[in-house]
């Protein structure tokens, strides 16, 4: 049978070794640098590594006085890699402790799309007590139930990745079908820890699943391992006990129904690398040196938890320590450490310099070829792993056969990948994953920051004019063009780079049930544009506090302060996202109560926060926000919209309103603001609104009623009591302006609601780009600095609008 070897890149902060941002040509800021980790990750694929890897704790766990601590959000943050490479492997680590079963499917299923079919979750269930501070719990759940969750959590994702069959988008063009609804399916979960009810809203990504990683090598964890993994990570300190785990491993794989070579077991290397041995040896003697004890120290302590005190550094450790069995936290790790220092009888000190090298991976000393590229060292791990073939389409894989038959013959007993999306033949698929360190060099021209974005919108004179991009899956929104490729990377991005060219300061992207994951995409868009403002929606609903605070905090750091985040707390299908709320004034009671505990998760470090809704103790969001926190937009019309809006809102987006009414939810706002004693900046107000514009009045009106029409002929009228009562206040205000009249003021066009415009299609700003300015300056005087303008087709009407409306907008800005 044939052996493949195996290489990949796990990319740790600075470096793997604690002490490797102190070396003299290091930069110690690059483990918040987007462009260092394209670059290392561009290094990587052009070596034919399998994929990079990225660690993750939903907690500060490493004291930031001793090596760099902040973490990048993984999911984010390999979406932006994913448009920065073409081949290489991505695998993100998500807790399934503290997330939600069809959050992370829909996020991983939105980055294997993006990335073409790369994507892989290492699936870890977080220990410690600090993790669980931050998700309002007391203490961490005990180390067996993280483990019974995890396994409902898989049972959950894999249903909602089943969700969607293979062959249930069709796209027919020709059939009006774009997809065979009976080819979609509930996932229909109740278990102890999850109801979701599903589909997932993210059709089949190219794997179908994306490649399931898992590094826990307690006994539950090698179970769970067994019954799940396709590439099991283990840190062995020896050949031998290498060896015992891959056997055991095999054993319990073999005992649960799988073949044993469908799981690649990857043990982690890190190589310490120079021109030559003794100059690799003085390099690994550097970094030993530097290393600080009085903070290693409380982290060795902590795991085995014991006092600090009880450790001495030039002692070998105390013989009575808890037994693995007292340790709710990371067992496996806990026993990795007290078998090394008692098996090599080392002290304190020497513990944590063999720690500091890997944290338990097995130290390498080599010379080098020298290398042309001026790249940081970079680890490879050279590991056999097996691969089962089909018998009747020989596609070579690693899947558990045992969940899903072949995506590429459809047979039971195949475990071969899907070829859609498949990677170039001169690198293996993205399977499995090693350790390795990263030893930064100086820093060259790719790192080099660009500097800091002016905050857009801080003068009084200049308005935000933000587009709209459809972050949809199907084809024709709102009537635009089914072209090929819509909803993919290419397409979103091209729309992105339009709006760029043309005048636009970003765009906002929708969130929703039927959309696929908005922080994805927009780190996926930012990351290929330049000044483009991501305009991110989100659901209070979707999101913990603390994740969306990190998320957010790693796309503003991507991005060098580009986000905008517009909070949605709207009706959407609940049930499908596992959520659970009551009545309006609950849903927004949760939105305002949410804003504020992320306001201050981005400010304060060491939040402590109990309320009605979410609670959290002694938590700090990383990375940090020395530049700003992002804008909150936020809309809805409800008397319990505008009170979330009068004291938590950076701006309030208002739809397609005439001038009187928005004049009048502008005064109530702003008393609103003062009665309920606002403590923020003054609120500032959008608007978001359809804008039809031609090159005539005569020609702009012809084309609305002609598109008004052909809305009626296919819908019907709509304006029924019984659609009203299904809709939001802010929906029913629009709806209700078609009694008043087809047009209002002097271009508002109200007729679009009657016959299926909803929200900002509801009503429409028609005319010539005279006209429209015009009236857009109207609502500029009564207050209004943001606007979200939108037409279809979208690509056309982003360059046809832009050239025509942003100059007249700007200029207007300029004149005073």
């Amino acid at each position: 049978m044939t052996r493949q070897l195996h290489f990949n890149l796990f990319l740790h902060d600075t470096g793997h070794h604690e002490a490797s941002w102190r070396l003299p040509d290091a930069d110690p800021t690059s483990n918040l640098s987007l462009a260092a980790h394209q670059h290392l990750a561009r290094v990587a694929e052009d070596a034919k590594f399998d994929s990079v890897f990225l660690a993750d704790s939903p907690v500060l766990w490493s004291d930031p006085g001793r090596r760099p601590s902040g973490k990048l959000e993984p999911t984010v943050l390999l979406a932006a890699l994913a448009v920065s490479t073409s081949r290489i492997g991505l695998i993100a680590t998500a807790s399934t402790s503290y997330n939600e079963p069809y959050n992370l499917a829909r996020r991983f299923a939105s980055l294997d799309h993006l990335s073409g079919g790369r994507a892989g979750w290492n699936i870890v269930t977080t220990a410690g007590e600090a993790a669980a501070r931050n998700f309002g719990l007391d203490e961490q759940p005990l180390h067996k139930a993280r483990y019974e969750r995890a396994d409902e959590f898989l049972d959950v994702a894999t249903k909602l990745w089943d969700s969607w069959a293979d062959d249930a988008v069709v796209a027919d063009k020709a059939g009006g079908v774009h997809a065979h609804g009976d080819r979609v399916r509930r996932a229909e979960h109740e278990g102890p820890f999850f109801r979701v009810e599903g589909p997932l809203n993210v059709p089949r990504s190219p794997q179908g699943y994306p490649l399931l990683v898992q590094a826990g090598s307690s006994e539950d964890g090698k179970e769970f391992a067994a019954r799940w993994a396709e590439a099991v990570f283990t840190a062995q300190p020896t050949l031998e006990e290498s060896q015992e785990f891959y056997a055991d491993l095999k054993r319990r794989a073999a005992a649960v129904g799988r073949d044993p070579d469908g799981v690649v077991v990857l043990p982690g290397i890190v190589p310490v690398i120079g021109d030559t041995e003794s100059e690799a040896r003085e390099l690994d003697a550097e970094l030993d040196r530097l290393i600080a004890p009085q903070y290693a120290l409380t982290t060795l302590a902590r795991t085995l938890k014991v006092d600090p005190d009880r450790l001495s550094l030039d002692e070998p450790l105390p013989l009575d320590l808890p037994d693995e069995d007292e340790i709710e936290g990371s067992k496996s790790r806990r026993t990795l450490i007290v078998d090394w220092a008692r098996r090599d009888n080392l002290t304190v000190r020497e513990l944590i310099g063999k720690l500091g090298e890997g944290a338990g991976t097995a130290p390498s000393r080599a010379r080098r070829c020298r290398s042309p590229t001026p790249s940081s060292t970079t680890s490879r791990t050279a590991l056999p792993t097996a691969s089962t073939s089909c018998p009747r389409c020989s596609r070579r894989g690693s899947r558990p056969s045992r969940r899903r038959s072949c995506r590429s013959c459809r047979s039971a007993g195949c475990s071969g990948p899907s070829t859609r999306g498949r990677r170039s033949e001169t690198t293996t698929a993205s399977r499995g994953r090693a350790t390795g360190t990263t030893t930064a060099s100086a820093s060259p021209s790719w790192a080099a920051s660009r500097p800091g974005l002016p905050e857009m919108g801080a003068d009084p004179r200049e308005p935000e004019l933000l587009w709209y991009v459809p972050n949809t899956v199907d084809p024709g929104h709102r009537g635009d063009f089914t072209a090929d490729g819509w909803g993919t990377l290419d397409f979103t991005v091209d729309l992105a780079r339009t709006a760029e060219a043309h005048g636009w300061s970003g765009a906002l992207f929708g969130t929703g049930w039927g959309r696929p994951d908005t922080f994805t995409v927009a780190t996926a868009v930012a990351a290929l544009t330049t000044t483009f403002r991501p305009l991110v929606a989100i659901r209070p609903g979707y999101w913990q506090p603390a994740h969306f605070a990190s998320a957010a905090a790693t796309l503003q750091h991507l991005s060098r302060g580009r986000l905008l985040v517009n909070i949605v707390s709207g009706q959407d299908d609940l049930a499908a996202y596992g959520d659970v709320e009551g009545d309006q004034a609950q849903r927004y009671a949760r939105t305002k109560e949410f804003m504020r505990l992320v306001r201050r998760l981005w400010a304060e470090e060491n939040v402590t926060f109990e309320g009605e809704h979410f609670r959290v103790t002694d938590s700090t969001v990383v990375p940090r926000l020395p530049a700003g926190a992002p804008r909150l937009y936020f809309g809805g019309a409800s008397p319990a919209a505008e009170r979330v809006a009068a004291t938590e809102a950076d701006v309030q987006l208002f739809w397609g309103e005439p001038l009187d009414g928005i004049e009048a939810r502008i005064s109530r706002l702003r008393e609103l603001s003062k009665d309920l004693d606002r403590d923020l900046p003054p609120l500032e107000f959008g608007l978001r609104v359809t804008t039809l514009v031609r090159d005539t009045t005569e020609e702009a009106w012809r084309d609305a009623e002609a598109k008004v029409a052909e809305l009626a002929a296919r819908q019907g009228e709509r304006l029924t009591p019984a659609f009203r009562r299904q809709t939001a206040v802010g929906q029913r205000r629009l709806l209700d302006l078609a009694e008043r009249g087809d047009v209002l003021d002097d271009n508002l066009y109200t007729a679009p609601g009657r016959y299926g415009g909803g929200g900002a299609g509801t009503t429409w700003l028609v005319g010539s780009a005279d006209d429209v300015a015009a009236s857009l300056r109207k609502y500029a005087d009564l207050g209004v600095t943001h606007f979200v303008l939108s037409d279809t087709p979208y690509k056309q009407e982003t360059a046809r609008v832009g050239d025509a409306l942003v100059p007249r907008l700007r200029a207007r800005a300029v004149d005073g």
